[in-house]
């Protein structure tokens, strides 16, 4: 009956330990996918030719909570981006989440964009944050090169015009 108990206890913490380890090589699958997504984002952001792309940006609020932001970028107006790959549409509670994180770190709800591989649910469209679906994002990575091409020969003409002002005044 002694060595049934030990036989029993062995079994339940192999399954324990295994299911632990599923539980983590799962979230290390999870991380990476959204890691997958938010290099997506800052590649069509890259190709718009977007300034001062950084990704991982920590925030410590006045009460000194520290957050993390997927991607920022901009120089003198930043934009505050998060990402999420759901296979299910993004829940209210993350939107929210979001808009409360800029709200405790004195960034205006206008400078925050929340993107996602898929869809909302209802709710989460009416919290006035920026949101771009799967859809939309699919459209941007499209029309980014196209984008980046205008800005380049704007600030190409706008130099060059400097420059003639300068040399003939």
């Amino acid at each position: 009956m002694v060595a049934f108990k030990n036989v029993e206890k062995i079994f339940r913490l192999i399954r324990g330990t295994t299911r632990g380890m599923d539980e983590h090589m799962m979230g290390n699958k999870m991380k990476e996918k959204g890691m997958r997504f938010e290099e997506r984002v800052a590649t069509m952001l890259s190709n718009r030719l977007e300034a001062n792309i950084k990704r991982n940006v920590t925030l410590i609020d006045k009460r000194g909570n520290r957050s993390e932001i997927d991607i920022v970028y901009g120089i003198f107006f930043k934009t505050y981006v998060e990402c999420k790959d759901y296979s299910v549409p993004v829940p209210l509670k993350d939107v929210a989440k979001f808009k409360e994180v800029l709200r405790l770190n004195n960034i205006g709800i206008g400078r925050g964009l929340f993107i996602a591989s898929g869809d909302y649910v209802p709710r989460a469209k009416f919290v006035d944050i920026k949101l771009l679906d799967g859809d939309q994002l699919r459209r941007q990575e499209i029309l980014a090169p196209f984008i980046g091409i205008i800005k380049f020969a704007s600030y190409l003409s706008l130099t060059l015009s400097g420059y003639l002002f300068m040399i003939f005044g």
